[in-house]
């Protein structure tokens, strides 16, 4: 049985990956290019260097509003759990045979408490506090049209 304190740690990470996920969508619909350039196949941390190394739109997102993580200071500690861990993310690119759409599957999810990452015994295992895997499906912004091959509107 979780204590009094552990339930609040744990809706307080809920809440900011679900934080973290709604960036992640919302840049994916604005800025597909930008969000195809995150790295894929890999565990990401949401610490400074990646922070800073993201491009100008992504971080502006991430970093928008410096209260909204509960934080002081995003861009110098990164984004932080209840335990002061960066969270984790690992993004898979999974093209279906039709084109346009492109689907990411991503995981987020906190070390938890004693701080380690227990990723390779499986998601969400040993005291990670994991959230719920989520999809993300892109459809790529079609080309600029040639305004003098586009039919006149009436």
């Amino acid at each position: 049985m979780l204590q009094r304190s552990d339930s609040r740690d744990l809706v307080h990470n809920w809440q900011k990956m679900n934080m973290v996920r709604l960036v992640l969508e919302t840049v994916a619909t604005e800025d597909y290019p930008a969000f195809c350039r995150l790295p894929t196949n890999t565990i990401i941390r949401t610490s400074p260097e990646f922070l800073a190394a993201l491009p100008p739109t992504i971080r502006e997102y991430f970093t928008l509003q410096a209260g909204m993580w509960g934080q002081d200071n995003v861009e110098k500690e990164g984004i932080t759990d209840s335990w002061g861990n960066w969270y984790n993310m690992f993004i898979t690119v999974t093209n279906g045979v039709g084109y346009p759409p492109t689907n990411f599957w991503l995981l987020n999810w906190s070390n938890g408490p004693n701080g380690k990452n227990e990723f390779n015994r499986g998601y969400g295992k040993g005291d990670d506090v994991a959230m719920q895997p989520f999809n993300i499906t892109v459809y790529p912004p079609l080309p600029p049209q040639d305004a003098s091959w586009h039919p006149p509107l009436p």
